[in-house]
């Protein structure tokens, strides 16, 4: 039998995994997601999360989720990690003009990495 607490983490490395895919497919600063021809194309990791939990709940009011907490928790630990960023701010990380589209990608592959 599954656990609630294994059942939290393992959606959460799904919405972390799927951010990945969509963050390497386009990539934003300072606004949660773009669009080219209508189309969403280019996310911030926020926007990314956002739309992982519409794709998994059907809509992104869940942003309470237990799952969601925990995958924050872990992008920004792996952000401390690797760049020793120390805030509870995802949008902190991922705005500054230094900030690189590899550096969000490694820290989403690492925390996914983390949780599963």
């Amino acid at each position: 039998m599954i656990s609630v607490e294994n059942a939290t983490f393992a959606l959460a490395a799904s919405l972390v995994d799927r951010s990945w895919e969509l963050i390497a497919d386009g990539w934003v600063k300072g606004r949660m997601n773009t669009k080219v021809n209508g189309a969403l194309r280019r996310f911030c990791i926020l926007g990314a999360l956002d739309l992982a939990l519409e794709e998994v709940f059907g809509s992104a009011s869940h942003r309470n989720n237990d799952a969601l907490q925990v995958a924050q928790t872990f992008i920004l630990d792996e952000a401390n990690n690797q760049f020793r960023y120390n805030s509870n701010s995802i949008p902190g990380f991922n705005d500054p003009a230094n900030r690189t589209h590899d550096q969000v990608l490694s820290v989403l592959k690492e925390a996914g990495r983390q949780l599963d």
